[in-house]
């Protein structure tokens, strides 16, 4: 399934936190911001900017990569 770069940086993030076992306050809290700013990026209703996961991959111990699709898995 295609689907735009966002939309899909956004669900690999709902799916990290899943995995986890994190909160938007908890991820809000290791990163700095507050739970509102994480809920609106992993929901889609802002994009994340590179700025916005490098502090989230930061975070979390993971490479940016991580969350990135391989290229048919995007919408040309």
């Amino acid at each position: 399934m295609h689907q735009p770069l966002a939309t899909y940086v956004s669900a690999q993030l709902r799916v990290e936190m899943a995995r986890r076992g994190l909160s938007n306050a908890q991820l809000g809290d290791l990163i700095g911001v507050d739970a509102m700013w994480v809920w609106r990026r992993a929901r889609g209703h802002t994009q994340i900017t590179l700025g916005d996961l490098d502090r989230i991959a930061t975070a979390l111990g993971m490479p940016v990569a991580a969350f990135m699709p391989h290229a048919d898995a995007l919408t040309p």
